[in-house]
């Protein structure tokens, strides 16, 4: 999983797929109507990741609970969710990005939270660790049939 972006900014994760690396050198050949192709595949499988995590959330705790409206699938090539940002979320409309990481990881030093939990997290990544394997395969069934449907005379 690659997670990235500032401390304001949606929190990014995509999955990590086995084989990824030897899929994207089959990717960089594809036309541009083929990676359109892929990335609507990929966005597929990005909403039902999402919609695994906003579950995962809305059953953990509280603080998760507010995070759930903020899941949302990421566009790309690879699947991927991003969640948090600048919503107010909660009583008080604190940005999404305050409670963020307390609710995935916990907290030491903020009694609000619960243990801090280190990397394993509370409900994102583990959510996502569960799928990964499964969403990865259905990506590189995705990526051989593109490749499949989109290779020959051009035409798709």
């Amino acid at each position: 999983m690659a997670a990235k972006g500032p401390k304001n900014a949606p929190l990014k994760v995509s999955i990590r797929i086995e084989g990824y690396r030897e899929a994207r050198k089959a990717i960089r050949q594809l036309s541009p109507d083929a990676k359109r192709n892929l990335r609507a595949a990929s966005l597929e499988l990005s909403q039902f990741l999402a919609g695994q995590v906003k579950s995962a959330a809305m059953s953990d705790s509280a603080q998760s609970a507010l995070m759930a409206p903020t899941v949302r699938a990421v566009r790309g090539i690879v699947p991927g969710v991003e969640v948090g940002g600048m919503a107010g979320v909660g009583r008080h409309g604190n940005p999404a990005y305050d409670v963020l990481f307390g609710a995935e990881f916990g907290a030491t030093a903020y009694p609000q939270f619960r243990p801090h939990r280190g990397r394993e997290g509370y409900f994102i990544f583990p959510t996502i660790e569960e799928n990964d394997e499964r969403i990865g395969q259905m990506w590189l069934a995705a990526v051989d049939e593109t490749v499949a449907q989109f290779s020959g005379d051009g035409e798709g």
